[in-house]
């Protein structure tokens, strides 16, 4: 009979007026619902940005291995597109110098990624897609992708574990 008896004391106390911040007064079952609100949101928060620090910490260390592949390759693209009318004889010299190897620079990019396990499962896939042509016995290796690696390193599959994207957009 005493549960019976408070169920309406507790009901009575939830619905006073209660005056928290300055001259406002709401029930209390107002101000326990906004607190609560408040107390979702600074979670959500919290998690959010403990997932965005773990991604950044992960990019900061896989970046600088990247970075020489990266300038290379940039480099060589940049004088084929200013150059067209001589990429042929570009090419040529790149793939007679030692600084530019395709198979070199493959096997660089396979054991940096590797080492970094966010990127594991995604490189094994993507590389799957490489074809390696050789085109003369005489002439390096060149290495081409079927698909674009957009497809396979997207920042919804890269992320899992440490961001729920997808509540987060």
């Amino acid at each position: 009979m005493d549960e019976l008896d408070s169920f309406p004391a507790i009901w009575e106390w939830l619905t006073r007026d209660v005056t928290v911040v300055g001259g406002l007064q709401s029930p209390m079952l107002s101000w326990i619902g906004a607190a609560g609100i408040l107390v979702l949101c600074l979670w959500h928060s919290t998690v959010l940005i403990r997932g965005l620090v773990h991604i950044q910490r992960t990019l900061s260390r896989f970046q600088p291995s990247v970075a020489p592949l990266v300038l290379v390759r940039q480099q060589v693209s940049k004088d084929w597109l200013v150059i067209p009318a001589l990429a042929k004889k570009r090419a040529r010299l790149d793939q007679s110098s030692e600084t530019w190897r395709d198979l070199g620079d493959l096997q660089t990019l396979d054991r940096v990624v590797r080492s970094e396990q966010a990127f594991t499962r995604e490189w094994l896939s993507y590389r799957n897609t490489l074809t390696v042509e050789q085109s003369s016995w005489f002439l390096e290796p060149t290495v081409h992708s079927q698909r674009s690696a957009g497809e396979f390193f997207s920042f919804e599959s890269l992320c899992p574990t440490q961001l729920n994207v997808r509540f987060y957009r």
